[in-house]
């Protein structure tokens, strides 16, 4: 009988734990709900149930609400080759002056060119230079000793995303673009495997090689690429944005890409519907207006992208799930040439520059302290264990001199600024 009583009194546990939900009013039918017989027997009254429950459901809904309030959401952002000096000072302007680049000088000048850095960055960059530079952190303006470099030696894409997500440089092994799955554990599989994460880790990718770079079978997460994000979904989405880029250039990128445009209306779907904790998103049409010449075209893709990062901040901050809850971090993985117009185009081990690039986050727990203007040097190595970090967890670094980048977490005061110049 006292075996039976104890399972009646777990029932009207969980029948008042789902009732709270009504209101603490509806605990009480309950119990008129069910005979007392049971309880009589074992000199137990509904007077000393009834708010022995109601705390108990009411303890355990704090719990799980405290618990849902201590998840943290992160979004991560790479544009891919694009400089720091567009950045911090807006358009160039031998590029913008240059028609070899920049065939419609006129029109693009009025765009994006203004009297002084200040003005020509915002115009480039809007969200930027409002959102995230009042709410946020911005890193690598070198013209104030404020440097951001890769640690590897090769300077392009698929070593420079290896050193960001795994925490280190293997220029013994990834020292080309070739699609051969990477050695490496990266911090998103690492996480992907941790309680609270499985199944909550995503990327998405306008070039191909993203299943290789973060060896998406050995993750067992899923990584949407290149052509993976041209659904008729994204494509109607995406439609006046696909027909006008395709008048204009011709042709898409090569097969190996995708619009931007579709791997932002995948992703954006993407987290509308599935809200994972963590979501990588890796835009490249800047990377390919430069490869083509077209100094136009990378300005227009990073002016897109920030409009892209205006409307996804606005989803994440109006979302129940991510408010509040989600920080957003934004790189590159490798720099561009800048001693002549023609070195822009470029990058690869030599090439003045290609080797400096640039971060910026925003979030809850990163303190609002716009552009970082005091002088430090940090590493692209530091980002894997920051975002694990930016999450509550944790991502061993191979080399235990690598910290996460402890700016991003606390006040300068508070931080170990590193000072050694690159």
């Amino acid at each position: 009988m006292k075996i039976y009583a104890t399972l009646c009194f777990t029932v009207l546990f969980f029948h008042a734990l789902a009732a709270q939900k009504r209101g603490p009013a509806a605990v009480g039918e309950i119990f008129a709900a069910h005979p007392s017989t049971v309880f009589q027997q074992h000199r137990l009254h509904f007077a000393q149930i009834r708010p022995v429950l109601t705390t108990l459901c009411r303890q355990y809904r704090a719990q799980t609400q405290r618990e849902a309030a201590a998840q943290h959401y992160l979004v991560i952002v790479t544009l891919d080759g694009f400089r720091w000096q567009e950045i911090f000072a807006g358009a160039d302007s031998l590029l913008l002056s240059d028609p070899v680049y920049t065939p419609d000088t006129a029109i693009y000048k009025d765009c994006y060119w203004a009297a002084t850095p200040a003005q020509r960055r915002e115009r480039l960059f809007p969200f930027l230079w409002t959102t995230i530079a009042g709410q946020g952190q911005l890193y690598g303006n070198r013209l104030v000793g404020n440097y951001v470099n890769v640690a590897n030696k090769m300077w392009f894409s698929y070593p420079g995303y290896n050193e960001m997500f795994t925490g280190q440089p293997d220029d013994a092994r990834i020292f080309t673009n070739v699609k051969l799955a990477n050695p490496n554990e990266n911090v998103l599989e690492c996480l992907n495997r941790k309680q609270g994460f499985g199944n909550k880790v995503v990327a998405f990718s306008s070039w191909d090689a993203f299943p290789a770079i973060l060896n998406e079978k050995r993750a067992c997460m899923p990584v949407f690429s290149g052509n993976e994000n041209r659904t008729k979904k994204t494509q109607q989405a995406t439609l006046g944005y696909y027909q006008q880029r395709k008048a204009e250039r011709g042709k898409p990128w090569p097969q190996k890409e995708c619009f931007d445009a579709l791997t932002q209306a995948a992703a954006t779907e993407y987290l509308r519907n599935h809200h994972p904790r963590i979501a990588y998103i890796a835009l490249g049409d800047t990377d390919e207006a430069a490869h083509a010449g077209h100094y136009d075209r990378y300005l227009d893709a990073a002016r897109e992208a920030d409009q892209w990062l205006g409307e996804l901040w606005d989803f994440l901050q109006n979302d129940p799930t991510y408010r509040n809850r989600t920080t957003l971090l934004l790189t590159t993985d490798h720099g561009r040439g800048y001693e002549t117009p023609r070195q822009w185009r470029r990058h690869r081990a030599g090439i003045c520059g290609a080797d400096q690039i640039w971060l910026a986050a925003i979030g809850p727990n990163t303190p609002p302290l716009g552009e970082i203007k005091q002088p430090m040097q940090l590493h692209q190595q530091q980002i894997a264990s920051t975002i694990a970090q930016l999450v509550g967890s944790t991502f061993p670094a191979r080399q235990a001199e690598i910290r996460a980048i402890e700016t991003i977490f606390r006040k300068p005061a508070e931080a170990r600024l590193i000072t050694a110049k690159h």
